[in-house]
């Protein structure tokens, strides 16, 4: 695909930052380098975290973009279902989906008591937690 000209929908098609439709996933790309998505002659891929990646999980654009209730989002879906999941089924649709595990007793108790007193806050909140859990890092 690269240097064809050819537009992909999903950065795992891409070979080349040619390969991208707008200035959005140009940023993904680039937060896919620091995790060894990258340009094979400049990084070598290890399993180690580093700062950089710290950083971007926590507070790039990408990431807070992706965990806001928008239209279409799966969170925006989860939090319309009819009828409406308690906060005990989001909690755990929430888990499952982004560490494909069911939550602690007590990770449960906080998750749950947040999304009861800020509704959809709560869960944008709570993705964004668990998308910088050490469990999602070395797993995912």
């Amino acid at each position: 695909m690269a240097g064809t000209g050819t537009k992909v929908k999903y950065v795992m098609q891409t070979r080349s930052p040619e390969d991208l439709r707008g200035g959005e996933l140009n940023e993904i790309w680039r937060f896919l380098g620091s995790f060894g998505q990258d340009n094979r002659s400049r990084t070598i891929k290890t399993a180690k975290g580093n700062m950089v990646q710290s950083s971007l999980l926590l507070n790039s654009r990408v990431i807070k973009e992706r965990v806001k209730a928008k239209p279409g989002s799966f969170i925006r879906k989860l939090l319309d279902q009819e009828p409406a999941l308690s906060n005990e089924k989001l909690t755990e649709e929430l888990f499952l989906s982004t560490l494909s595990r069911l939550p602690t007793a007590e990770e449960r108790d906080l998750a749950v008591a947040q999304i009861r007193d800020y509704r959809t806050q709560g869960v944008e909140d709570l993705i964004w937690v668990l998308l910088n859990k050490l469990d999602f890092l070395f797993n995912y």
